[in-house]
Order: C-alpha cells, then sequence, then structure tokens
C-alpha cells in the first residue's frame, strides 16, 4: 500500500450573526495592532460596512485599500503589496478577488523581489514547480461577503494585461488564521454574485472528487458540499435575501475551499481561469459550462476516477456526466463558450494557458494539448 498522509494547518470559523464582533479578538490572538483592511471598492462605498470592521476590530486601522480588481491584476497587486508594508496583519473583507489579491499582495509584501520570481514557473524538465517561499507572512483575517472558495486556500494568481496565462503563487504561511461569516457582510452581495460564487464551489466540489490527489478527509468535505450546495443555490431564486441561506452557502464553500486546497484542482478550473481571465466573465459561470465537457474526457480517458461522484450521485461511472448535466442545468443558462464571446481564434491561446495552469495537472491521466482543444472545441 502507498504510504498516504494529510495535514491540515488549523483554521478558526466563526458565522451566525452578530459574528464580526469576533475580529478584536482575533487580531489580538495573532497580536495585530495595525491591520489593512483590503477590501472591494462596493464594500468601500458602503460606509455603514467599514465602520462595522473599524467597530468591531477596535483599534485603528493601517489603512483600507479599495480598489481590487476582479482577476486580480499584476498591478493591483503590487500597489496592495506597498501598502501593507505600513500595517502588521490584513484584514480582508469581499469576495475571492479581494481575497486572491491580498494572500498574492501579502506573499509580495514580506518575500520581496518580482512577482514572476515568486511563482509557479517551467523546470528543466518541462514540468510545474513552485519555489520554496520562507518569508514570515503578515497574519490573514478573511471576513467574506460571497460564499467563495478563496478563504482558506494557500495559493494565488496573478493576471497579466496582455498575457492568456496566470502568474501562480503558493504559500502554506498565507493561509488565512480565521474565516468570520456574519449575516451583516453576505447580505450586500448581488444575488447574481452570489450564486455565481455558489456555482463555482459546486463545480470545484465536483471535480475535486476526481482528482489524483484526493482522499478520504477532502472527500468528505467535497461529497457534503455536492449534496447540499445544488439545492440551496436553486433556492436563491425565491430567497435572494435569506441571510441564514447565504450563511450557509457561504460556509459550503469554505468546505470546498479546504478539501480542494488538499485534493486539488482540475482540467475545469485551469480551463475557467484562463477562459474567465480573457473574456471577464465569472470563474462560476464558466466552470457550469466546462464542467460536463471536462467529465466526458474523463470518462474516455479515465472513468475509474469518476467513481466517488457516481458513488455520490447513485449512478454508474459512464452516466455522470449526465448526471451533473442534469444538476446543473437549472443553475446555471450558459450552454456554449460563444455566448461568453469566446471565438475560434481565442483556442490557441486559451489550450497554452490551460495547460500552463498547476490545477491542469490534477487529472489521474496526463493531459495533452489535443485534449485541451477537442474539449474546447466541443464547448463553442
Amino acid at each position: 500500500m502507498t504510504v498516504q498522509a494529510f495535514s491540515r494547518k488549523p483554521l478558526r470559523v466563526n458565522w451566525g450573526e452578530g459574528s464580526v464582533a469576533r475580529l478584536a479578538e482575533e487580531l489580538d490572538r495573532v497580536g495585530s495592532r495595525r491591520p489593512m483592511v483590503v477590501c472591494t471598492p462596493s464594500v468601500a462605498r458602503n460606509g455603514d460596512l467599514l465602520h462595522l470592521i473599524e467597530r468591531s476590530a477596535r483599534r485603528a486601522l493601517s489603512g483600507v485599500v479599495s480598489d481590487v480588481r476582479p482577476h486580480s491584476p499584476i498591478e493591483t497587486v503590487r500597489m496592495v503589496a506597498g501598502r501593507l508594508a505600513s500595517a502588521d496583519s490584513v484584514v480582508v473583507v469581499g469576495g475571492g478577488s479581494a481575497i486572491v489579491t491580498a494572500r498574492a499582495a501579502n506573499i509580495l509584501c514580506c518575500e520581496g523581489g518580482d512577482v514572476e520570481m515568486l511563482a509557479t514557473r517551467r523546470d528543466t524538465g518541462g514540468g510545474l514547480t513552485s519555489p520554496r517561499l520562507t518569508a514570515r507572512k503578515l497574519p490573514m483575517v478573511i471576513v467574506p461577503t460571497t460564499p467563495t472558495t478563496a478563504a482558506p486556500k494557500a495559493g494565488a494568481a496573478v493576471t497579466r494585461q496582455g498575457a492568456a496565462s496566470r502568474l501562480a503563487l503558493f504559500d502554506p504561511a498565507a493561509r488565512a488564521r480565521c474565516v468570520i461569516i456574519d449575516p451583516e457582510l453576505t447580505a450586500g452581495a448581488p444575488v447574481t454574485v452570489t450564486r455565481d460564487a455558489a456555482l463555482n464551489a459546486l463545480v470545484m466540489a465536483f471535480e475535486g472528487l476526481t482528482t489524483r490527489r484526493r482522499n478520504l478527509f477532502a472527500d468528505a468535505a467535497l461529497g457534503h458540499a455536492a449534496r447540499q450546495l445544488p439545492a440551496r443555490i436553486g433556492m436563491l431564486a425565491t430567497r435572494p435575501n435569506d441571510s441564514a441561506l447565504r450563511v450557509e452557502l457561504a460556509l459550503l464553500a469554505v468546505l470546498v475551499g479546504d478539501g480542494t486546497d488538499s485534493s486539488g484542482g482540475g482540467l475545469t478550473a485551469a480551463l475557467s481561469h484562463s477562459v474567465g481571465h480573457r473574456v471577464q466573465a465569472h470563474n462560476g459561470v464558466v466552470d457550469a459550462l466546462l464542467l460536463p465537457h471536462v467529465l466526458r474526457l474523463v470518462t474516455r480517458r479515465d472513468p475509474s476516477a469518476l467513481a466517488s461522484i457516481a458513488e455520490l450521485l447513485a449512478v454508474v461511472p459512464m452516466d455522470v456526466t449526465q448526471a451533473v448535466e442534469e444538476i446543473l442545468a437549472p443553475l446555471s443558462k450558459l450552454r456554449t463558450l460563444r455566448e461568453l464571446g469566446v471565438l475560434e481564434d481565442d483556442l490557441p491561446l486559451l489550450v497554452g494557458a490551460a495547460m500552463d495552469d498547476f490545477a491542469s495537472r490534477g487529472a489521474t491521466f496526463r493531459v495533452e494539448d489535443r485534449d485541451v482543444e477537442r474539449l474546447l472545441k466541443e464547448a463553442l
């Protein structure tokens, strides 16, 4: 039997009405006197939310950085990294873009140097390798406003204008010390943003059950989330302002983020990163469109990788794709990449970017360029 191992850095999660009041306790725990808030512009425009964060911190803020943009552009990450130099902790308020930007900026601020030198790169053998990052990082407390999977993760990715591929950063020391899910903070996100983020969590849960790094602990978290998320995402249509529902979705997304931090991503994640950056679409929408196509590829190349999903959905592996399509169909209306603005001329760039994405190595079989090209043509 092959020796396997599992480890998880302790993560505290506080949730429920009034849980944001725990922020002061969490900042005391990490010894922070000068926290910097990194948030989305929408959070910054809501003066009541920022006042709530400052009041809950019970100490003066080092500052507020709010000009965070989707897909974490490198210019934004560098700007945030410069601002973090005056802080001793980071409080992130927002969704996945704010969290990923803050994590990448934290790494850049503490490690110094250039982002390209800190990022995952190809080694002499053509494989992807991540440099070991050893500097101590600023403690991070995350207050999500959407059901994002980014909160408990160790990775971040930076995009560059004109480049199809992303720069991926991986540093376990940059994981959050605490996640606080308060209904007052999740209430303001538009229902479409909440739905798309939850959809991203659902797709990641399914794909995490197929990867070569999947394990007992990840399967438990991802399987539970995959069972619970479809019905709860559907409830948003009739209960868009249900605070308990939004908190539950955010908790399930944390489970998925933690599970996939262990199991790793797969080809859907790699393609979604590439396509989403190219057409500036939310990863959840792209994920839901692409997952069935990826599952068809898995069915052709290694149907045994579908065993966990098959058991979860009570079908045989050969029927997994159809079962997942039936789950996703009422949750996302887009069916083709053309509806997102992807053109056939874009495919070579998207293939290259996906193959350079670390998540593409998560499949149980060797993914070739021709596999990705065929998949994207089918999805057009």
